[in-house]
């Protein structure tokens, strides 16, 4: 899927100390680091959900998430 680098995503380093943060209860088709690399890149460019690029899941995958680890407190 990703295969183009943006400044937004995390860093293999940032990556292995976030991950288990990320807690998910259904099996997920996209990779959760691209999700979270989806969220980051809307948050860092002030873009609107739908105008996340292809290389990311898809817009209301990255939505979903973004939406239900607020809901969680995951972003705490």
């Amino acid at each position: 899927m990703q295969q183009k680098r943006y400044s937004s995503d995390l860093t293999e380093r940032q990556w292995r100390k976030l991950a288990p943060l990320f807690v998910v209860q259904r099996t997920s088709k996209w990779p959760l680091r691209a999700v979270v690399n989806g969220i980051f890149y809307v948050l860092k460019n002030g873009c609107v959900w739908r105008d996340v690029p292809a290389d990311f899941p898809p817009w209301p995958t990255v939505y979903y998430y973004f939406g239900k680890w607020t809901a969680d407190g995951t972003w705490q």
